[in-house]
């Protein structure tokens, strides 16, 4: 029973006795209440024997539901809010961050369709902006409002001046139908005559009933009742021909609250008829400091203005110092009956009220908690915003990383876990239309970035226009739910029997990692083993890395280890080390620091020295060992320095992985503080023998740089990559193309390798899409062994937030095409977060071309920066690496830290990966290398 006097039965019990419903089956609810028989019926748009069968032809959305995104031509950046109108003809958005009419001011895009049967994915936009605006207004920031018939929009201005600084206003576009456009006519501007400066009216958006009637938004930084108390304004109207500019606006400000409490901080939301409105109030210290709560304004009808209101205050009655209840927002049902607002407790809840009609309040009894079973790394629930579907049924929040949405209402119970919409990462906004079965999202990046609808047009599993074959992810005749696979790919579609198939791992389910983690023997020596990278031969039998701070021949000497194994089922061991040491080395040379490269048959060995002093302080060298064949140790071979003859201090020409051709003929290393062209500007050197018989020693290298270099663009700096055949030849540089930082790539591409290098006009390639500081190719370069695929990362893009980084893939198909004439693919992890840095680590790229690897070595995975090693494995080059969900690998002991940070290397089959952990979680530097197999028998 529930109620004032317990009159009534709680949600789930039935008949005078209130007996417990029964257990309904799936798409099923129960007949329940004191009128109810307990009955099992189909649910809403549900029909058939089993309830199996959706009335619309539109399923409830799910996790895996994926999203059509709107055309976007002018590709704005959608950062507010979004709605959809009642009748699904009409969707609005905001980018209030949209710079098209002046800094800031942004816009609202509006979409419309003349019927339901249309698609919304083939109209064009209206592009709404405010001609008397000004920079920084931030047009669309927060919440729209469309009426039901979709006639009326508002959207909030809250950096409008027109009243005090930042005071805000309200935009309201009416039209007669949705035939006219809304830029038709001028909008409206709505402000609070009586603000004050900084005030923000709007800045969480605006609601409206459904009639356009009533609108209302808050102002969490008013200062009627004190500093920053906050308050809602609300605009009535008497009918739609009715101007809201002739409106005097009322304000509802609470004389109980006191300072900095912000009451509507979050946004607002309201019943369908106007008649109740719901804020939260995240500074209130009812049951204790900042433990917040939400405020229910209600009105009995149309007829009862709102200074006639009754303001309610709702609480967690457990709620504890800091909770924030009622920060991101607070959501009503169509039918006020059902109550709903974020806190910050634990790693975010959303609680829910429920009462049994609108005669009474929500302020009786403790909320129901949902929580997010599932979360990343930081993720919290109801983290910017939350919100509801008219019935109720379903509430949508945000996270840190996704939007989230929970289903079953008004029946939620405690216990209910929010589940993440996979396919919404970054999203600004979520809105569900009034039947749940359609959302909209405004997403700021990534590769759904923009105005994306949701809808669930096929049972789950299913896709195609009849629902015909199975989505990814889920296999056989029935399109089963595939496993999941820690470390493989799932055999899905129809033909597929849902087994997973395994690379670097084994298992059922690819859940035993396939590795060696090999380490420094003398375990007391702190040299950072993997500090300079990671090299390896062809057949992945030969493997060596730096350890720049070995201390053998003096502190930070350095040195350089090489395991070899005797076939690929074998595996390599730490008591198969051969260490290499500098016969010249001093102190602080930093042996085998910064890059380090095996050739392909695993005969030379290239090891940086970039501390060497023999031109001056940092000028650096490079150490090359070659042996004769493949059993000879390399410990018993005399290591040649090859040294730039005009170098200068500071050109660090040990800097960055040195390339060499597959014939071993030639040798390319960069010194990227090389002044030729300015200060920093970088140059190549390139040593080319005739014959193997000849000595690199005896070589006289040719010097390349950019023609087109400049100051401090430190060409090569993240090292090299060379074709097979030695006539192609990459290097990253921080090329100024789109600003300071935004990094290039320089191509040098010869016709044979009699002709010089030094000949060759170089192609520069850059980002179409770049920006300042995101140091396109600084972290390195891979190319293909035929020299067609070229492979650099840009580690501060903002592909899916700050700092997640983004790998530039430009393919061609032939010799005969010109790199420039290339737009690149892009690859991103779609489950970045920020300040990941992907690409801050040389690239791998296997010799055909099918497996990419890059690190991404500040991701949290288990642990603070412990990095993981991204992998994208296509079939063929005809595969995009953009449609290939990437395979994950992490330190499968979860010790190091970084991983992956100084590159990779993989064979050219690409079944042996290698990386590297200079640095321990532990804060230990002794550093590891970590190799992955894809098959190993020992």
């Amino acid at each position: 029973f529930e109620g004032l006097n317990c009159e009534w039965c709680e949600v789930g019990y039935f008949g005078a006795s209130c007996t417990p419903c029964p257990a309904c089956s799936l798409n099923q609810v129960c007949l329940d209440g004191k009128d109810g028989d307990g009955t099992c019926v189909c649910d809403f748009d549900w029909t058939g024997p089993s309830c199996n069968y959706s009335i619309s032809g539109r399923y409830p959305i799910e996790e895996d539901t994926k999203p059509v995104l709107l055309p976007n031509p002018e590709e704005v950046v959608f950062d507010g809010g979004v709605a959809i109108s009642s009748n699904r003809l009409v969707i609005a958005a905001g980018a209030p961050s949209d710079s098209a009419g002046g800094v800031g001011r942004g816009s609202v895009l509006v979409w419309d369709r003349a019927n339901a049967s249309d698609s919304f994915d083939t109209t064009t936009p209206t592009h709404l902006s405010y001609i008397g605006g000004a920079d920084y207004d931030g047009l669309g920031r927060g919440a729209l409002a469309l009426s039901s018939d979709g006639c009326t929009l508002a959207a909030a201005l809250d950096g409008d001046d027109s009243v005090q600084s930042n005071a805000g206003a309200l935009l309201v576009w009416d039209r007669t139908n949705i035939s006219v456009t809304f830029n038709s006519s001028a909008a409206v501007k709505l402000v609070d005559a009586s603000a004050q400066s900084s005030s923000s009216l709007g800045a969480y958006g605006v609601v409206m009933s459904e009639d356009g009637l009533v609108i209302a938004a808050g102002i969490p930084s008013d200062k009627t009742y004190g500093s920053y108390t906050g308050a809602i304004m609300v605009w009535v109207r008497s009918s739609t021909s009715v101007s809201f500019g002739s409106i005097t606006g009322f304000k509802i400000a609470n004389p109980n609250l006191e300072g900095f409490q912000r009451f509507t901080r979050g946004g607002i939301s309201m019943t369908p008829d106007g008649l109740v409105l719901a804020a939260g109030c995240p500074g209130d210290d009812t049951i204790a400091e900042d433990a917040g709560a939400v405020f229910v304004v209600q009105r009995q009808n149309t007829t009862v203005g709102f200074e006639h209101a009754v303001i309610t205050r709702v609480v967690d009655l457990n709620g504890q110092t800091d909770d924030d209840l009622g920060g991101s927002g607070a959501a009503i049902s169509s039918d006020g009956l059902v109550l709903a607002a974020g806190s910050a407790k634990g790693s975010g809840t959303i609680l829910v009220w429920k009462r049994w009609s609108t005669l009474s309040t929500f302020d009786y009894k403790s909320p129901i908690q949902i929580t997010q079973s599932e979360q990343e790394y930081g993720e919290e629930l109801a983290k910017s915003f939350v919100g509801m579907s008219r019935s109720g049924a379903i509430i949508a929040a945000s996270t840190s990383f996704y939007a989230a949405f929970v289903s079953g209402g008004p029946r939620f119970s405690s216990g209910e876990h929010a589940r993440t919409l996979k396919y919404c990462r970054f999203c600004s906004y979520l809105s569900f239309h009034d039947d749940g079965r359609t959302a909209v999202a405004t997403i700021q990046n990534g590769p759904d970035k923009g105005v994306a609808i949701f809808e669930q047009n096929c049972r789950l599993g299913w896709t195609g226009v009849n629902c015909s074959s199975c989505q990814s992810g889920y296999f056989g005749s029935s399109c089963t739910p595939c496993p999941a696979c820690v470390m493989g790919t799932c055999n899905d579609g129809m033909e597929g029997d849902g087994t997973c198939s395994c690379l670097f791992s084994s298992g059922t389910l690819c859940e035993n990692a396939l590795y060696t983690k090999l380490r420094d023997t003398n375990s007391s020596n702190e040299g950072e083993l993997g500090g300079g990278g990671t090299g390896l031969s062809g057949d992945g039998l030969v493997l060596a890395s730096g350890s720049p701070k070995d201390i053998e021949m003096g502190e930070g000497s350095g040195a350089a280890f090489v395991w070899q194994r005797a076939n690929a089922t074998s595996s390599f061991k730490n008591d198969s080390v051969v260490k290499l040491l500098d016969p010249d080395g001093a102190p602080g040379d930093n042996l085998g620091g910064n890059g380090i490269t095996v050739s392909e048959d695993g005969l030379i060995l290239l090891v940086n020295v970039p501390k060497d002093a023999d031109n001056g302080d940092y000028s650096g060298s490079l150490l090359v060992w070659e042996r004769f064949d493949i059993n000879t140790d390399f410990g018993t071979v005399i290591p040649v320095k090859l040294i730039d003859p005009d170098g200068a201090a500071y050109d660090r020409l040990g800097y960055g992985a040195p390339a060499i051709s597959e014939d071993r003929l030639t040798i390319a290393k960069s010194a990227y503080g090389d002044d030729d062209k300015g200060s920093n500007s970088g140059s190549i050197l390139i040593w080319q023998r005739s014959s193997t018989a000849v000595n690199f020693s005896m070589v006289i290298p040719i010097k390349l740089i950019d023609v087109n270099g400049s100051s401090s663009e430190a060409l090569g700096r993240g090292g090299l990559a060379i074709s097979a055949d030695g006539l192609v030849l990459v290097a990253g540089n921080n090329g100024n193309a789109y600003g300071s930082g935004s990094g290039a790539v320089v191509v040098w591409e010869r016709s044979s390798t009699s002709a010089n290098y030094s000949e060759v006009m170089p192609t520069r390639l850059i980002d179409p899409n770049g920006a300042t500081n995101e140091y396109l190719g600084n972290s390195g370069v891979a190319l293909s062994r035929n020299g067609l695929i070229i492979v650099a990362a840009a580690w501060q893009h903002n592909a899916v937030g700050r700092g997640t980084g983004v790998v530039l893939v430009w393919e061609k198909c032939n010799t005969s095409m010109a790199f420039s004439s290339i737009t690149p693919g892009r690859v991103f992890d779609p489950e970045g977060k920020e300040d990941d840095q992907l690409g801050d680590g040389r690239p791998a790229l296997s010799g055909d071309g099918l497996v990419l690897a890059v690190p991404s070595p500040y991701r949290d995975d288990a642990a603070t920066s412990d990095g993981v090693i991204l992998v994208w494995i296509r079939q063929s080059t005809c595969t995009s690496f953009a449609s290939v969900t990437p395979l994950r690998l992490k330190d499968p002991e979860g010790t190091g830290k970084y991983l992956g940070q100084e590159g990779i290397s993989l064979s050219i089959d690409g079944s042996v990966l290698v990386t590297s952990a200079a640095n321990e979680l532990d804060g230990g530097k002794q550093g590891s290398v970590i190799v992955f197999y894809s098959s190993r028998q020992d």
